[in-house]
């Protein structure tokens, strides 16, 4: 819709062009004729009055019509181009105003972002660990229900276990932390044979959120599974994760599948 308005634009601009045009002929003919006509000699006392003829009055006259017609067309336009830039400048407020509802619906978790794999509806709780699923979509910092948050604030330990579509060799571990970062303490991996090892523990460095916190695994471990194990305890308020997204040791990348977690705050009634 927008494109054909401004194509409208585009042709009542050319339109205006050939009018200007057709007004500078005309002018450029008028001219011309009034330079055709004779010199008149002065006239003598007691002469009796002799009517000059003009010399191609029909063709002057004609082109005075011309250019009447050309500036009453040339104000029509002008008219009707004022009004379309009026409708393309409320065109592009209305869907300014568009965007900013469907930006707002998103981040609330009331309106899926498509094509981002997260099922929509009630499946989607709010703060559900199920939030950690597909790509981020917690653009902004804040306590916001489509990241997961643990049950309560500085209760102490938690877990959220993911799992991914396809077994790599692991690279590194991106986690989206979109409120109170900091309380990541250790990651872990499930080997082939059950075995549960960490691929990264110790403190996060301080950021202001949202934050992508990049973990190097340090050895080769070939699986689909990750722990991001959190004490909440070191950060105070509840610590949420947006999103996790898995990077193989052979550029593949990709987003959480399935999420479980020690507990969240979907649980509750707010």
């Amino acid at each position: 819709m927008k494109n054909s308005t401004l194509l409208s634009a585009l042709a009542l601009l050319t339109a205006l062009a050939l009018l200007l045009f057709d007004e500078t002929r005309v002018n450029r003919k008028i001219a011309a004729a009034l330079r055709e006509l004779p010199e008149r000699p002065p006239a003598v006392s007691g002469d009796p009055a002799v009517a000059t003829p003009l010399p191609e009055a029909s063709e002057l006259r004609a082109a005075t019509l011309d250019l009447q017609r050309a500036r009453v067309q040339l104000a029509a336009a002008e008219q009707q181009f004022t009004n379309l830039n009026s409708q393309i400048r409320a065109l592009e407020q209305h869907l300014a105003s568009v965007s900013q509802t469907v930006a707002a619906l998103r981040q609330s978790g009331r309106l899926p972002i498509p094509g981002d794999g997260k099922p929509p509806g009630p499946q989607r709780r709010s703060w559900g660990p199920e939030q950690v699923t597909g790509p981020a979509d917690t653009l902004t910092a804040g306590d916001l229900p489509t990241a997961w948050a643990p049950r309560e604030p500085d209760g102490g330990d938690e877990w959220l276990l993911l799992e991914f579509d396809t077994p790599v060799s692991l690279a590194e571990v991106h986690v989206y932390e979109s409120y109170n970062p900091g309380a990541i303490s250790r990651l872990t991996t499930f080997l082939a044979d059950g075995r549960e090892v960490t691929i990264w523990e110790g403190t996060e460095s301080e950021a202001a959120a949202p934050v992508a916190r990049i973990f190097a695994v340090p050895f080769a471990a070939q699986a689909n599974v990750v722990k991001v194990y959190l004490d909440t305890r070191r950060v105070a308020g509840w610590n949420e994760i947006d999103a996790v997204e898995l990077v193989g040791r052979d550029g593949s990348r990709q987003w959480v599948k399935q999420a479980t977690a020690s507990s969240t705050y979907a649980e509750q009634n707010r």
